[in-house]
């Protein structure tokens, strides 16, 4: 589904979700009751407001550029077969 977020509903269902980022249902679900995805309960059903799937979407973008950056710095480190490590990341001996 190729979706442009101004053209999303206000409200969201998790069915929505699915289709625009192409994983099963229950996935987004877990995402929802975990509270990694701001929802609300409607009756049965969870709902995501449309202002809080895009902030989130932008969360994960900004976490994946993060764990490339962090990838690359890992594969630096590892060129220069340094053993040390400070806070998850490994640092170089220069």
């Amino acid at each position: 589904m190729n979706t442009s977020f101004d053209q999303l509903p206000n409200i969201l269902t998790v069915k929505q979700v699915a289709e625009i980022m192409g994983w099963h249902p229950n996935t987004v679900y877990i995402r929802c009751t975990s509270g990694e995805l701001p929802s609300f309960k409607s009756g049965n059903s969870r709902r995501i407001r449309r202002e809080a799937f895009i902030e989130w979407m932008e969360r994960l973008e900004k976490a994946d550029t993060f764990a490339i950056l962090r990838t690359d710095e890992v594969e630096e480190d590892r060129l220069n077969t340094s053993p040390r490590k400070k806070g998850g990341y490994h640092l170089a001996r220069g």
